[in-house]
């Protein structure tokens, strides 16, 4: 019989997409699995309209033409010859066998309850606080685990259970059993003198919830749906034929009631499967929480071989016809992973839960074979389920060397292969794949196994350049290629010199700091050298290229330093500060004990807002540590900066406090005190025209603005208890909270994201009335244009209002975008379907204004308005290159050297590449303010840009206006 499998559908939250370059650069580093030789090509699939496989009767597999023989090895592995002692060790002690033991019981009828699950916790000491404050931090994580482990077992047919635990204590005690109300309670303590410890667990039976799950069309019950009431051990229930469930063992209190549909022929509708009841008695019987969910089909087949021998835990993923970038960009949107499966061993799978009345293709990868791509498929609420068999088989095998420019070998250089960039932006008809090889000490390479199509080669190694353009080839899936160079340039083949010297705040040079080289090459090749300062802080590159290069040095004791835009053959100072420490005590305000553990962060604060910006919060300049002192003292050691110091521990609102450090200084007395009342942020969602909101999402984030509170929910920098799903009422209620600002945002699957107003709380306060209002939302149409032509497959990407969208113009240039909730964005444009990367840096942006149930129209590449031709000197001095953007004349989003969110960047704009060229078009005749920004390296927050240039300039009607931009910072 086949083995059925339960596919895939998690939500998963990415960070977003600012800039398409961001993406491109990380497939780079994308790889698979190597395939062996390859067979006569079968059929890539064969489709039919079929029922899945029933439990009663499997269908029939296909069985191999000839037997498959596995190669034999080459020679036998020796069997392992266990080592001799050279001496008996010492006995260790035998650890202590306490136990716990007794009985579960139905408190009714006192009859026993078999597969009870008994968990014991031993509760925290005094002393084990004073023993984890002793501890090296990654001693003290893992003393942390052992003392957190969990022992559990099951109750026999008797009921009877027996829990073996070796640390004497104190433990705590959770007994759970399907249908009963879980009973908590708590040993004595155990030891030597006490060994054993008896409970016997009567359990109740509890409130019950129950209803129906039907389809949204048919009313039909939908069968095998699980239904759970979100509380301690997750109580549940199975849908039988008609629909029908009971969850039962509820205690008193609120549950969010959800429908769990992976593994399911069934989806989420408009109305999302989730309703709250509350439970007031022990004896309730809450009746008719009925739920409603969309049909969907199931695809299921087998992964085959090309002599229809089965493949096992070949990876299977549903996927359509549209670009790799579009598919990408549209899981991030949907917040929901692709539906997956693995292939059995008899090499079956199943894909469940599959939307009808769309194209679909199957996509499908193993380890030795060449991927695959089905022929495209649709399915209707009458067909709801196919069967697609799925024939993997060998590629096109690639030989090559990796070699210097003088031909000589570059052993061990990595080897990466992907797509063609133009691949990317194109419609997927046909499979892809990524393959990784490494050169050996010829600096020969293969890559095996690679499908018809367009790729290229990369070649990397530390001490050559590094080429953003690989080197193009093109498999037919069939024959073999060979005799392919991949030339390698070593980053020590330029004319010139960067030199200089490390030194301290007295001008004193320090040994030993970890000085780093990186920038791009007239030719746009990466470099990135090392060197160690020595001899009075003295380090030296030669033979460097003519380029833009940074600077960035480290060492322990001392704050990271990034020098920007390096001179060539002169002295360079690279000032290194030492680090600073700031002390203090963590103090509960009401507690009469020491508190067993709490948490010191400390989060830099924004160069242009003063505020703890998004990255601040996940980035590598953020320090956190747990501490366990029985004083309440922390320790913490920082870079010289402004930072904001937060205390917390479970159970009290944190407390927090801002500081400024200079480098090598030592804050003492920097106590924060925790209280146990905090403020209160409350109120309810609603939707225009009474729709349901029932089940949507809110989210509380503390942000200095509702850009950058999306910002923290696309990184996914929440914490677990500022997210809640509301009931029909849509109330929602946040406590504990300390002083700041705040938005609130809503999130339905039916409606666009809607958000509040940024919330000033202060301490102590109480806002509990914000309203939050799902509209209708808007949209944008138009037609992409480049040199006056229609640009077919061009990307569009819309930035803003906490979403990211995506479309592709059809071929007339055509592009179209709804769903999108009012406010101002930023419309991106690009085209790289002729495969030249530097395209990317042309990305064209422009400033759109959304308005609820209007479709803006705008068109890009019109010519109706002037042409920029720019070059900033000298220009960015790494690969992701800059922004140019024109604004108003008056408009600053910060003081010029410092750094914004390239988020917040709005008004009409363009990439600017490595070199600091760009092209403005469309631009309208006036007076305008032209801002330069650049990404750097060495900053804590990637999505940052520098702000280096300001500068008026007037535009006339139809001309071509050559500017040169002198950037002093």
């Amino acid at each position: 019989m086949a083995n059925k499998r339960r596919s895939t559908s998690s939500v998963s939250i990415v960070r977003v997409i600012a800039m398409v370059v961001f993406l491109l650069i990380a497939l780079i580093g994308l790889a698979f699995m190597f395939a062996p030789r390859k067979p006569a090509p079968p059929p890539r699939s064969r489709i039919t309209y079929e029922a899945r496989p029933s439990e009663e009767k499997a269908p029939e597999v296909p069985q191999p033409e000839a037997p498959v023989e596995k190669q034999a090895a080459t020679a036998e592995t020796p069997a392992p010859v266990p080592e001799q002692p050279e001496e008996l060790a010492s006995v260790p002690e035998a650890p202590l066998e306490l136990k716990i033991v007794g009985v579960v019981l139905d408190a009714a009828t006192q009859q026993p309850i078999e597969h009870a699950t008994v968990t014991a916790t031993r509760k925290r000491t005094g002393e084990d606080q004073v023993m984890l404050a002793a501890m090296e931090r990654d001693a003290r994580r893992q003393a942390r685990r052992a003392l957190r482990r969990e022992h559990s077992e099951e109750s026999d047919p008797s009921g009877a259970f027996s829990v073996v635990v070796t640390e004497p204590g104190v433990y705590d005690l959770l007994v759970v059993a399907r249908g009963y109300v879980p009973f908590t309670g708590n040993t004595d303590l155990l030891g030597e003198n006490a060994p054993e410890y008896r409970v016997d667990a009567r359990l109740s039976k509890g409130a019950s919830i129950s209803g129906k799950v039907t389809e949204s069309d048919s009313n039909k019950g939908a069968a095998g749906v699980t239904v759970y009431a979100e509380s301690a051990g997750n109580p549940s229930s199975v849908t039988d034929g008609d629909g029908r469930y009971m969850v039962e063992g509820l205690a008193p209190g609120e549950y969010g009631v959800s429908v769990d549909l992976v593994g399911t022929p069934y989806m989420v509708g408009r109305e999302l499967p989730f309703k709250k009841v509350k439970i007031t008695s022990a004896t309730q019987q809450e009746d008719n929480v009925n739920f409603t969910v969309e049909a969907a089909g199931v695809v299921w087949g087998y992964v085959l071989s090309p002599d229809k021998a089965p493949i096992a835990n070949a990876n299977v993923i549903l996927s359509s016809s549209e670009s790799i970038l579009s598919q990408a960009l549209s899981t991030i949107a949907k917040k929901a992973a692709p539906i997956t499966d693995s292939s059995g061993e008899d090499g079956y799978y199943e894909l469940t839960g599959v939307p009808f009345n769309q194209e679909w293709r199957i996509h499908a990868m193993a380890g030795t074979y060449a991927p695959q791509l089905s022929e495209p498929f649709l399915l209707t609420a009458a067909q709801r389920n196919v069967r697609i068999d799925l024939f993997l088989f060998a590629g096109s095998n690639v030989f090559g060397r990796v070699e210097t420019a003088g031909g000589d070998p570059v052993p061990g250089a990595s080897v990466t292969c992907i797509p063609a960039y133009k691949t990317f932006f194109s419609g997927m008809t046909a499979p892809q794949a990524f393959r990784n090889s490494n050169a050996d000490e010829n600096g020969l390479f293969t890559i095996n196994e690679l499908p018809a199509g367009e790729y290229q080669l990369f070649a990397q190694k530390k001490g050559f350049k590094i080429s953003p353009m690989g080197f193009p080839i093109y498999p037919d899936g069939y024959s073999d290629l060979k005799d392919v160079r991949l030339v390698l340039n070593s980053v020590e083949e330029g004319t010139y010199t960067v030199f200089g010297q490390a030194v301290d705040d007295r001008g004193m040079g320090i040994d030993g700091v970890n000085i780093r080289l990186a920038g791009v090459s007239m030719g746009l090749e990466g470099a990135d050298r090392s060197t160690t300062s020595a001899n009075n802080g003295q380090f030296r590159f030669d033979n460097v290229s003519t380029g833009q290069y940074t600077l960035l040095a480290e060492k322990d004791g001392y704050s990271p330093t990034t020098v920007r835009r390096v001179r060539l053959n002169e002295e360079t100072k690279v000032l290194m500060r030492q680090t600073a420490l700031v002390r203090g005590h963590v103090i509960a305000k009401s507690a009469g004990a020491p508190l067993e553990t709490y948490e010191v962060g400390a989060y830099p604060l924004s160069e242009s807002t003063g505020t703890v910006n998004v990255m601040g919060m996940v980035g590598d300049n953020m320090r956190s540590e747990t501490f366990y002192a029985p004083d309440g003292s922390y320790e913490l050691s920082l870079n010289a900066g402004s930072y904001r110091l937060e205390g917390s521990a479970a159970g009290y609102t944190p407390a927090r406090v801002e500081i400024k450090i200079e480098a090598g200084e030592v804050l003492e007395g920097i106590d924060l005190i925790l209280e146990e009342e905090g403020g209160v942020i409350g109120g309810s969602v609603f939707a225009a025209g009474g729709g349901s909101v029932q089940g949507a999402t809110v989210t509380l984030l503390e942000a200095s603005s509702p850009a950058e509170a999306m910002m923290m929910l696309a990184s996914n920098a929440v914490p677990d208890n500022h997210i809640q799903r509301v009931g029909e009422d849509g109330a929602f209620s946040f406590d504990s909270l300390p002083a700041g600002p705040y938005v609130v945002i809503a999130q339905h699957p039916g409606f666009p994201t809607a958000q509040s107003e940024l919330i000033a709380l202060e301490e102590a306060d109480r806002q509990e009335n914000v309203r939050i209002r799902f509209g209708s939302g808007g949209g944008i149409e138009g037609y992409v244009y480049s040199d006056g032509q229609a640009v077919p497959g061009a990307m569009l990407l819309v930035v803003g209002n906490g979403i990211t969208q995506n479309a592709t113009a059809d071929e007339t240039g055509y592009y179209y975008l709804d769903g999108l909730s009012s406010g101002v964005y930023q419309a991106m444009v690009t085209d790289i379907s002729t495969g030249d990367l530097s395209s990317i840096y042309d990305a064209r942006g422009v400033q759109l204004t959304i308005e609820e149930g209007v479709v803006t129209r705008y068109d890009f590449g019109t010519q109706e308005g002037a042409r920029i031709e720019g070059q900033c000197v000298p220009g960015p001095a790494n690969m992701l290159g800059g922004r140019a953007v024109l604004q108003r004349p008056g408009f600053m989003l910060a003081p010029l050297g410092e750094t914004v969110d390239v988020t917040r960047l709005m008004g009409q704009s363009v990439g600017i590449d490595p070199g600091g060229t760009f092209i403005m078009e469309d631009v309208m005749p006036g007076e305008w303010q032209v801002d330069i920004y650049y990404f750097e390296l060495g900053v804590a927050n990637p999505l940052e840009v520098r702000y280096v240039h300001s500068e008026f300039i007037q535009v006339e009607q139809g001309e071509v206006l050559p500017l040169v931009l002198n950037v002093a910072f």
